[in-house]
């Protein structure tokens, strides 16, 4: 994975880590660094998580039965969709397709100028 394309606060798998994901703390030319990691990972050990309805639901999205569309009540002017086996996310008319968890993050920090982040597994 190219660390271009990673910030601070994303939530990625790691091969090195037990759970099989962290979320990063540092990111550098050839290297980043996983929280409660004690050394940094090679950037070839870390893998994008794709979006699941699980994943959505830990971003605090609904899922609206009728059109089959994700909402989060903090940005309503931002849903997700998934047509034809891709995941889209949709704002003002422009359809932009993501696969992974960190693109969706990062998606929101440029859109919404804010940070999304995720709840733990018992709150759901």
């Amino acid at each position: 994975m190219l660390t271009d394309i990673l910030r601070r606060g994303n939530i990625v798998g790691v091969y090195s880590n037990q759970s099989g994901m962290g979320i990063i703390e540092v990111v550098e030319a050839r290297s980043i660094q996983v929280e409660n990691n004690p050394v940094p990972d090679d950037i070839r050990d870390v893998f994008g998580l794709p979006i699941t309805d699980i994943w959505l639901k830990r971003f605090y999205f609904v899922k609206n039965r009728v059109d089959n569309t994700w909402t989060n009540n903090k940005f309503p002017a931002i849903y997700i969709k998934r047509l034809q086996g891709k995941w889209l996310l949709a704002i003002e008319n422009a359809n932009i397709a993501i696969e992974y968890i960190h693109e969706l993050q990062n998606l929101f920090v440029d859109l919404a100028h804010e940070r999304l982040t995720a709840g733990n597994e018992t709150d759901f």
